[in-house]
């Protein structure tokens, strides 16, 4: 879909909201991708490079209608450039012209495809105001709006109607800029359309009426001379508001108060009826119910106030370190607060540099400080000259930290200074009298910002800084405050993870992007824009061997410092209260709309940071190993906890009794039957978060249904991670009660979930389960059953009742078991990230502290061995099942508990690997995969079976089956 607007600087503003508009409400699919092109008239470097900045295609023009006259003075002549589409545009058959005082706020695709049929355009017919005569005079029966114009270029060009277009506007005397042209010339090849998709605000309340609702509408034509970008009173200007930037918000609110109309009329009166009202109110009996107020404080530090009217939201305000964001009837209004701004269309935040001018000009006092610390902290960066005129302001952020470091030092090539300093601007030497260092080295790209102080300064504690970001007063403390505490590790501000959620590494751009509350790991990649801090000793011999990372890793240091500290064994961490959200020195050169050259577009772009990881890989066969390691030790601690812990307290209000997660992937044949079983619950009362898992069948469309059927049902969609990742993302949803999980090809019987919640609630317990019947093709058979011995001594049990025998209880399962949420919130563990067993630690770690009831009835079919389950493969699955088990003892150790539930913990375990062996599994295991698998089982878990525990002759004897 291809759609073109046409502006100068007057009309910029306005065609800005225009274009943001289009980009969020033209519905675009992978068919018919939708591209915007904006034709700039005469316009400033700085205007074209907001448009690039939006996404949108700008073509540079002049103002060649110029000389040609004009009635109306408030229709721009830049508009004239229309007529010359199809030569704008020669690779295109068609395109749907649009006027700047429009926005877009429905479907286009319809009416992008329409069929000509031989016609050069299609319009909706106008609804004017002036004389209707004049459409007589022009001999015209039907006059068309040609502020929205779907053109048929193709027709257009053959025809030459581009120079007739023209010919007719220089040579006929026409009232309108360039409507008169296209209705004389056009004539009557014109497609009629429905004015839906031209609605002009000036044609009346009746006319209006006739067209729906404003949800029917799909573009919106502020064609009256009073425009909402400098008149208040327009029609329907909160609705156009909210396509505004923040500094357009404050362009337009210059305008509207210097309108003597906005003042006199709108404004005042809209402020007046307002207290009126609200003094009627307070007298009012029910003037509390209609108050809501509401201040939260978030995990980030955040705090954020809310008012509602009758509930209707009227203002909320959040805030959040130098930002300030409000919403004003909806509409999203950022200002300064500090130095900060957010460009509204990239979503980046970037510094206001007039403002931050007058700081750095008002700086007195040295930024470092004059008595070093017993082991220095070094603040490390490096530049080069495309750079230079602007990294003053990086720089200033560095010398104004409130954790002063011992120095700052900016690293130069000679080669790319011939003449030193002289060649430096004096907006960076003058810094130099409040701590700045500038040193020489050798050139070594963008890894000077951190060799060069490694060989000069071993000992010391050296933190390195990107050259374009502008960082927080507490940007240096953070760090330094981590590195107090947990001196042996690599702190940073920003870091991604090398998994995405599942347990198998992906490429780079699937990686999960600025984590925050992890533990310290390898897994931890640090990205040096935030901000990293090195202590001395963390990295590998080889990290300053200049042969090695120059064919490895030439343009992506990052990588090669990572690689260097993971083969050292140093793990990374991100600091708490992280400054993940970097603010840009150049928001254009960012965004790529100045064309300068930058490190992301090479290395994230066109593939480099993926390049090096492989090349590192290859190189270091160790680094696949410690990685490895690294992964089977860590799993328990990585994943677990991040989802759940975002589950409410308590059930808030209203809440729902029970809520039922279903991880959905690829299971069209079994779905419905599953997800029948709950809308046959006789608990009503339900909440159903279904989790597409990145699903390729037709299991993705079946869940809209139900949704659209029942208002129970949600739908969470996320690629694909596993069931370990659906899980959480539905425990992170979940508001109700009590928690239980239904996989998506078993099936509930209709009693299930309200005798397991009335059990629960009776019992006061944490968790309740019940009997089921196992499905293996065809064949039903009795599952496991719950050993209703074990319940001797009343309805409810805990493992202090029976230690030996609590893992044994029932099967290890989550699926016939109710939980209590806040119990489950309490732990904060949720399901690992492997491809199978992800569950045994969460069933057994809660189990191991839970007080359990049960359920003595038959009430889950499970479906076992489906083919394409992840459960088939039993020889893929044993180690998953052997990590799983290893991070559970670590749970229990940590608990307290390891001791005393060591025998049912090995009854557990052995019985695990005894079901994951077949004849014919040493086969079906790859080689690759035995050599990785022997060097853990003798480190980790013949750790574990060297006392005597429960059925260790049947351990070995299974280890024994893989050579082990």
């Amino acid at each position: 879909m291809e759609i073109v607007f046409i502006t100068d600087e007057n009309y910029a503003l306005a065609t800005r909201v225009a274009v943001r508009s289009a980009m969020q409400n033209a519905v675009a699919d992978s068919a018919q991708p939708l591209t915007v092109h904006v034709i700039c008239v005469e316009t400033t470097p700085l205007t074209v490079a907001k448009f690039r900045a939006l996404g949108a295609r700008v073509i540079e023009k002049d103002n060649r209608f110029a000389g040609v006259g004009q009635e109306h003075r408030h229709v721009s002549k830049a508009a004239m450039w229309k007529f010359d589409l199809p030569k704008v545009f020669p690779e295109l058959d068609r395109i749907l012209y649009l006027d700047s005082d429009v926005i877009v706020s429905g479907d286009l695709r319809e009416f992008y495809d329409l069929e000509f049929a031989g016609n050069y355009a299609a319009m909706a017919r106008d609804i004017s105001t002036h004389d209707p005569r004049y459409h007589e005079k022009l001999g015209l029966r039907d006059y068309f709006n040609s502020g929205v114009i779907l053109l048929n270029l193709a027709a257009m060009r053959h025809d030459n109607i581009p120079a007739q277009l023209l010919e007719y506007k220089i040579n006929t005397h026409s009232i309108f800029m360039d409507q008169d042209a296209f209705n004389m010339v056009l004539g009557v090849r014109v497609v009629p359309v429905s004015r839906i998709y031209n609605v002009m605000l000036h044609a009346g309340r009746d006319a209006l009426t006739e067209l729906g609702g404003m949800e029917n509408w799909r573009i919106i034509h502020y064609a009256a001379r009073k425009k909402p970008w400098n008149d208040m009173s327009a029609p329907l200007v909160v609705t156009w508001m909210k396509h505004l930037s923040p500094e357009d918000f404050h362009t337009c609110l210059a305008a509207w108060f210097a309108s003597e109309r906005g003042k006199t009329n709108a404004l005042e009166r809209t402020v007046s009826d307002l207290k009126k009202r609200l003094a009627k109110l307070e007298k009012s009996r029910f003037f509390w119910r209609a108050l809501f107020y509401e201040k939260r404080v978030d995990t980030d530090g955040g705090v954020k106030r809310k008012f509602k009217l009758f509930g209707l939201g009227i203002w909320s305000l959040r805030k959040r370190q130098n930002l300030r964001v409000a919403r004003v009837l909806g509409v999203k209004i950022s200002w300064h607060h500090g130095l900060v701004l957010i460009d509204p269309a990239s979503g980046l935040r970037y510094l206001d540099r007039a403002r931050a001018d007058k700081k750095i000009n008002r700086l007195r006092k040295s930024g470092v400080l004059a008595r070093h610390r017993q082991r220095r902290l070094i603040v490390s960066l490096t530049s080069f000259p495309a750079r230079m005129y602007d990294i003053h302001y990086c720089l200033y952020s560095l010398l104004t930290q409130q954790c002063q470091p011992d120095r700052v030092i900016l690293w130069l090539a000679p080669a790319e200074f011939p003449n030193g300093e002289g060649d430096v601007p004096p907006t960076v030497t003058r810094l130099k009298k409040f701590g700045l260092e500038i040193r020489w080295c050798e050139d070594l790209k963008s890894y000077k910002k951190l060799l060069p102080a490694l060989a000069a300064f071993p000992d010391e504690v050296i933190v390195t800084a990107d050259d374009d970001i502008f960082y927080p007063p507490d940007w240096l403390e953070k760090l330094s405050a981590a590195h107090r505490q947990r001196p042996g590790l690599i702190h940073c501000h920003r870091a991604h993870f090398l998994f995405n959620g599942g347990a198998q590494s992906v490429p780079y751009h699937q990686w999960r992007k600025c984590v925050s509350g992890s533990a310290p790991s390898v897994f931890n990649f640090l990205t040096g824009c935030g901000g990293v801090l090195f202590p001395p000793g963390v990295f590998h011999p080889d990290v300053t061997r200049r042969e090695l990372w120059q064919k490895l890793c030439p343009t992506t240091d990052d990588v090669w410092f990572w690689g260097m500290a993971v083969l050292r064994g140093t793990k990374i961490n991100v600091v708490n209260d992280h400054t993940a959200r970097l603010v840009y020195v150049n928001l254009a050169r960012e965004t790529r709309a100045s064309g300068e050259p930058t490190l992301v577009s090479v290395n994230l772009f066109n593939g480099g940071n993926e390049r090096a990881l492989n090349n590192l890989l290859a190189a270091y066969p160790a680094l696949t190993v410690a990685l490895q390691a690294a992964r089977y030790d860590e799993l328990g601690q990585l994943p677990l906890g991040r989802a759940v812990s975002r589950i409410s307290s308590h059930a808030a209000p209203g809440a729902p009794k029970v809520s039922v997660v279903v991880p959905v992937f690829n299971v069209e044949k079994f779905l419905p039957r599953a997800l029948d079983s709950l809308a046959a619950q006789t608990l009503a009362d339900l909440e159903i978060i279904c989790v597409d898992d990145g699903s390729t069948d037709g299991s993705a469309a079946m869940l809209r249904r139900y949704a659209d059927r029942d208002r129970r049902y949600k739908i969470i969609t996320q690629p694909n991670g596993g069931a370990g990742a659906a899980r959480n993302a539905g425990l992170a949803a979940a508001t109700g009660e009590t928690l239980i999980f239904l996989d998506s090809d078993d099936y509930f019987q209709p009693l299930m979930l309200e005798k397991l919640y009335t059990q629960l609630t009776v019992s006061g317990a944490d968790l309740c389960c019940c009997n089921y019947d196992e499905d293996d093709a065809g064949t039903v058979r009795p599952g496991r059953k719950i050993m209703e011995n074990l319940f001797a001594r009343g309805q409810t049990l805990t493992g202090a009742d029976c230690p030996a025998w609590l893992f044994q209880l029932t099967n290890g399962a989550p699926w016939n078991k109710l939980w209590r949420a806040d119990f489950v919130r309490q732990t904060g563990v949720g399901f690992g990230a492997q491809d199978t067993a992800e569950d045994t630690v969460f069933v057994y770690r809660h189990m191991a502290t839970a007080k359990i009831t049960r359920v003595g009835e038959t009430l889950l079919r499970y479906t076992v061995r489906r083919k394409g389950a992840l459960t088939a493969d039993k020889a893929a699955n044993l180690r998953d099942t052997i990590c799983a088990y290893t991070v559970l003892h670590r749970q229990l150790a940590a608990l307290g508990l390891a001791r005393e539930l060591n025998d049912t913990y090995y009854r557990a375990f052995a019985n695990s690997l005894k079901c994951r062996f077949a004849p014919d599994t040493r086969r079906r295991i790859a080689d690759r995969d035995l050599k990785l698998l022997r060097d853990f089982l003798r480190s980790a878990l013949w750790r574990h079976i060297e006392e005597p525990v429960p059925k260790r002759d049947e351990l070995v004897e299974n280890l024994k089956r893989l050579s082990i």
